[in-house]
């Protein structure tokens, strides 16, 4: 959950956000930098200054509501509810099309593990990771689905020479989507999925009919999927996903909802 969305979610519940490792004001964080390390880094800071379990989890912009699934999935016994922000699955990525991919995506898993090392904190000094791993045109989570503000907070963050030291999440993609499929489900805990509502628009007539098709699985298959993950899961699509309001409404109904449930 993002700082705007804690401020508002903390007026009816005690909210808290962080940076990950080698991100933000994080210091950086042991290699390799998978899907479970970054949920067992999750699970250390919540227990470091004993905010007992249960937790109402959010995670958001694809890879935070990964980092969910996975912390759920290794501490079910503390989940008692989550709300998976702008999200994604292992899934789509043999979906999406070929614009929708940064350039790293078409390299060989094992060129982006050589060059982790060395070439890694190069790309990020200057810029160019985000660069390639973000494009232009992207897809439901892409760079073009922020505005200006949020592309330059976007650039301080991850120009920050802690990140230089810690291994990017891409350089571990396979082992973590792995984890992701692993997880499981939510079972019968509460569970929102907030999605944005607007379609993805082609760049050009050529993918018109490339982009419809992935709009009609996206919305009436991959979504409802997520959604079903939990048997109290249910889907939201909200015009304006970035607005704090609409993530702490979300929040707001989950922590409700565990609230009202008998106590153990």
């Amino acid at each position: 959950m993002d700082q705007p969305s804690s401020r508002k979610s903390a007026k009816f519940t005690r909210a808290c956000w962080y940076d990950r490792a080698g991100y933000g004001w994080s210091d950086p964080g042991p290699s390799p930098r998978t899907f479970k390390a970054i949920a067992n880094d999750l699970h250390a800071l919540l227990r470091a200054p004993s905010l007992p379990p249960p937790y109402v989890l959010v995670g958001g912009a694809g890879n935070g509501a990964f980092h969910a699934r996975v912390f759920n999935g290794l501490y079910p016994d503390e989940v008692a509810g989550t709300v998976l922000v702008n999200t994604s699955d292992p899934d789509v990525f043999a979906h999406e099309l070929k614009y929708m991919k940064g350039a790293l995506s078409s390299l060989p898993s094992w060129v982006r593990r050589t060059g982790c090392a060395v070439v890694f904190p190069a790309m990020v000094r200057v810029g160019l990771l985000r660069l390639l791993g973000n494009p232009g045109a992207g897809g439901p989570n892409g760079l073009a689905a922020l505005d200006q503000d949020q592309r330059r907070e976007l650039t301080f963050l991850s120009t920050n020479p802690s990140i230089a030291r810690t291994e990017g999440e891409a350089c571990s993609e396979e082992e973590s989507v792995r984890e992701v499929r692993e997880a499981g489900n939510f079972g019968s805990r509460p569970l929102v999925v907030l999605e944005r509502s607007e379609r993805v628009q082609a760049p050009s007539p050529e993918y018109e009919k490339a982009t419809e098709a992935f709009n009609d699985y996206w919305f009436h298959q991959l979504l409802p999927r997520l959604a079903g993950l939990s048997t109290r899961g249910r889907l939201v699509l909200a015009g304006d996903l970035e607005a704090p309001e609409a993530v702490a409404e979300a929040v707001r109904e989950v922590t409700t909802e565990v609230r009202a449930e008998p106590q153990k």
